[in-house]
């Protein structure tokens, strides 16, 4: 996480996601790593997540042939 704001009952959270291909599926290869940047929007009543809202935008990556 890089960072998280609180208005209200909204929380706004910027991280980065990684993670790595167990086996092949699809175009992914197994090992291939992927990493993601996000912005996730996260609503709270009552101390419940009620919603969210999340833009994934990933780095660019090789598709196998």
């Amino acid at each position: 996480m890089h960072s998280i704001h609180e208005l209200g009952d909204l929380v706004a959270v910027r991280l980065t996601w990684t993670g790595t291909v167990a086996q092949d599926a699809g175009p992914f290869g197994a090992g291939q790593e992927l990493t993601a940047h996000i912005a996730q929007f996260v609503r709270v009543d009552g101390g419940l997540i009620t919603e969210i809202e999340t833009y994934d935008c990933y780095e660019p990556f090789q598709v196998e042939k």
